[in-house]
């Protein structure tokens, strides 16, 4: 349940930083990792948040990829440690939406 629970969180984020991607930037991001670097490259979000969402997003390719292999230890470190991460880039999108509601 806690595996498909960060799955569905680091997704979310995942398809949430791809439209604000497509949204804001030139560039067209071809992985998920990619999509955060983009945000990152072009300051819509801080450098080294885009870091540690793209290391978020290559464990959501270990969680759908190689589950069967999944390191327990690895899953409580991600839910004991990037838990922040995922609620900075929460707080970075509510901000995101409220801007942009005003340039409408």
């Amino acid at each position: 349940m806690v595996c498909h629970a960060l799955l569905l969180s680091i997704q979310a984020s995942v398809d949430i930083a791809t439209g604000i991607a497509v949204m804001k930037t030139p560039r067209r991001p071809d992985t998920y990792r990619e999509t955060f670097q983009v945000l990152g490259h072009y300051r819509i979000i801080p450098e080294d948040l885009a870091k540690e969402l793209s290391r978020l997003a290559g464990f959501r390719n270990i969680l759908v990829h190689e589950y069967t292999a999944l390191d327990i230890h690895r899953v409580y470190r991600v839910l004991q440690d990037d838990l922040k991460t995922m609620k900075a880039f929460m707080d970075l999108v509510k901000a995101f939406i409220k801007e942009n509601k005003k340039a409408e």
